[in-house]
């Protein structure tokens, strides 16, 4: 069944991958090792998170497949996360400027990196 899609304003950094039925469905489909990228993914993930609760970021994990982001005073953008190459990634939005879709590949390392250039911080914000 179809997760909701996930609606959010303002500041906010979203991590997604697939559910348990796209995974078997990729996984099938394409012979990778869904498992393997969406484990090494979450861990990433929940390390970036830390350094953005200690940015004061807000962060959301999802497995929906859209996301609905508000950026001004009245835009909404639905992002639909397949249009990212690959099973995960995330979304930065500063809700204001256009958010940038992210794949996920790579460490918290890249991550934080990607993070850092959309949010304009500096090498000591955050830690």
């Amino acid at each position: 069944m179809p997760v909701a899609p996930l609606r959010l304003s303002g500041v906010c950094v979203v991590f997604f991958g697939p559910g348990r039925a796209e995974r078997d469905s990729i996984a099938k489909g394409e012979g990778l090792e869904i498992d393997d990228i969406i484990d090494d993914f979450n861990l990433y993930a929940g390390k970036a998170a830390v350094f953005l609760r200690g940015a004061g970021i807000a962060s959301e994990f999802t497995e929906s497949r859209f996301v609905i982001v508000k950026a001004g005073t009245s835009t909404f953008r639905t992002i639909d996360r397949r249009s990212v190459e690959g099973p995960v990634g995330m979304i930065l939005t500063d809700g204001i400027h256009e958010p940038r879709l992210v794949p996920g590949r790579g460490t918290d390392r890249d991550l934080i990196l990607q993070i850092r250039e959309y949010f304009h911080m500096n090498a000591g914000s955050g830690e």
